[in-house]
């Protein structure tokens, strides 16, 4: 449109010529070596966790297969060594080898619609000579705009202690009622995990309020905190382990970030302004708003997304809460609006629960914690988020519904039922371990005895919760378009002889066993654990059933499963959509 890409074209050549004339700068060098040094490390500690036979697994798909990936250290060792020692000379050579600009072969994907403007040879040559003759000067670092302070309050703040004698968690209430769950893990790797929710999100507002929260979360995700864009607040923490995001969900919002001990101070200093400073940001709402848009428009090139939206559609009856925004619905929101919704969704740090998991000694970061969230102050916003604008409902009879999309010689299939309403932990638990056998039992079904080699996918999911009871229990495929009815008759087939005759010892055994090893895990991963933490305040969980999930599952019998089941899959009222190929009009 308006020449865009001729202009992006000549913006592209200028870099690259300024590149291979003037190289770059070492400012610039060192950014990308420490961001490279730390993800590198990032992949060590991780790998530490992981069971060895998923480098097994992944060995012939790996770039670095050839400098023995079975043995991580060395490869690592070596990766470490050419990031540390990279020099600008050795840069500007690669540049020089790599990036001639007078071979180059450039290739622009344009519209296809009749009317599209064209762009002629001489245009082109013109956008490219341009881009060379604009290159002479060198490059220059336009500086970062600096961080907004932190303004902390003169004077103390009054806590609450609370210890759960079942999780071995400490409560911290301080005097703006802010709560902060402190939970030490000595196993765990040298980080601090944060994760903090409230109830509440774009769902539970009504129209446009509702539109500009969507929105807002977006704008959100690009305008950083504290005034700084988040590519700029990146460069701003130089290599520092420190990340902070926020995000506004359906009926909840939600904050999770990550720091090492040592890089607390700063990352409660970013915490504080996440709450106390109201970010402004015109243009790039702009961007935001025009890039959104353009993605819903498309939408229809992505057959994934598109039956992913069918799906959601009508396992809701059609609720506005489960659709996509329209363009419409995206360029008709004003930057005031959106504004003011993003600064409302996290103005009142009192809605939120706030969880620290990981390797620390709480007695040393409690004063950080009553110093930046003690001191945050608090509005009363939360009856702005207290409740869902309409309720999603469920089909009440068997529904089916077909989409074309897509090109690609491959099928989708998502057969859904209505999740029980009842939130009673320990139905939850036991209804997973369930989900899990049906799985089993469709694998073995799908793939030995129909011969198909597609993978199958089991979920129980709670779209809304906690603060709504919808949610679906769904099967999930992908095959060839000329299988899906036989796939389809096989899977219902399946359902029935699982709900007459049950599950075998052995399914159950097997399932049991591989949860209870998962289970072990997650207790040493200090992410997992906060995330724990987090649905148990969010539910209004027993504490004490911390203790006692394991055992749920060991005391689970044949019969709980076959009665789990029956009710999990009432095939008398269930949801279909198939998504096959598009009909090819060209014979192809």
């Amino acid at each position: 449109k308006e020449n865009r890409e001729l202009e992006s074209l000549s913006h592209i050549v200028a870099e690259l010529q300024r590149l291979q004339t003037h190289g770059i700068l070492e400012e610039e060098l060192e950014e990308v070596r420490s961001e490279y040094l730390r993800f590198i490390d990032t992949q060590q500690r991780h790998s530490a966790q992981l069971d060895p036979s998923y480098f097994t697994d992944c060995a012939m798909d790996a770039f670095y297969e050839d400098l023995l990936l079975l043995d991580f250290d060395k490869a690592t060792a070596l990766k470490r060594n050419i990031a540390e020692n990279l020099t600008l000379e050795r840069v500007h050579s690669m540049l020089d080898a790599y990036a001639p600009i007078p071979n180059s072969h450039v290739c622009l994907a344009l519209p296809l619609a009749a009317n599209a403007d064209r762009i002629h040879q001489g245009e082109l040559e013109a956008a490219w000579t341009s881009g060379i003759e604009s290159a002479h000067t060198p490059p220059t670092r336009t500086p970062s705009p600096p961080l907004a302070p932190v303004e902390l309050p003169a004077g103390t703040v009054d806590m609450e202690t609370e210890t759960c004698p079942h999780t071995g968690a400490e409560t911290l209430t301080f005097s703006n009622g802010i709560r902060v769950t402190l939970y030490p893990m000595e196993d765990a790797p040298d980080h601090i995990r944060m994760k903090a929710m409230a109830k509440g999100g774009h769902a539970c507002l009504s129209e446009p309020d509702s539109n500009a929260a969507v929105l807002a979360n977006a704008w959100l995700a690009w305008a950083g905190i504290g005034g700084c864009r988040r590519q700029t607040l990146e460069k701003l923490l130089n290599g520092k382990e420190v990340s902070l995001e926020r995000q506004i969900g359906a009926t909840k919002r939600s904050i999770k970030g990550q720091c090492k001990m040592e890089e607390l101070d700063e990352f409660l200093g970013l915490l504080h302004l996440l709450f106390s400073y109201k970010e402004e940001d015109e243009e790039l709402f702009y961007f935001v708003q025009q890039r959104t848009a353009e993605f819903r428009k498309d939408l229809h090139r992505s057959p994934s997304r598109l039956f992913q939206y069918a799906v959601q559609a009508l396992n809701s009856s059609g609720s506005p809460i489960m659709q996509e925004l329209r363009t419409s619905d995206i360029l008709g929101c004003r930057y005031e609006n959106v504004q003011e919704l993003a600064h409302a969704a996290f103005s009142r740090a009192a809605d939120f629960h706030f969880t620290f998991s990981g390797d620390f000694d709480p007695d040393l970061i409690k004063p950080l914690l009553a110093e930046y969230l003690g001191k945050l102050p608090t509005r009363d916003e939360s009856q702005r988020w207290a409740a869902l604008s309409e309720e999603p409902q469920f089909p009440t009879h068997i529904t089916t519904q077909s989409l074309e999309a897509g090109i690609d010689a491959k099928a989708r299939l998502q057969i859904s039922f209505p999740a029980p309403k009842d939130f009673e932990h320990r139905s939850l638990v036991e209804r997973g371990l369930c989900a899990q056998i049906l799985k089993k039992r469709l694998l073995q079904k799908l793939r030995f005895e129909d011969g198909v080699t597609y993978s199958v996918g089991v979920g129980l999911q709670y779209f809304l919760r906690p603060l709504s009871d919808y949610g679906t229990m769904g099967i999930s495929l992908v095959c060839a378009p000329e299988d899906i009815d036989a796939v389809e008759r096989s899977i219902i087939e399946a359902l029935n002889e699982l709900i007459s005759e049950g599950c075998t010892e052995s399914e159950l055994e097997e399932v049991r066993q591989s949860w209870l090893i998962e289970r072990a895990r997650e207790r040493s991963y200090a992410q997992k654990a906060s995330n724990a933490l987090t649905q148990y305040q969010m539910n209004h969980w027993d504490p004490s059933d911390h203790a006692s999930v394991e055992d749920w599952a060991k005391e689970l019998t044949l019969a709980d499963v076959k009665q789990h089941l029956a009710v999990l899959l009432p095939l008398d009222n269930y949801t279909v959509m198939r998504q096959v190929p598009e009909a090819r009009t060209d014979g192809a």
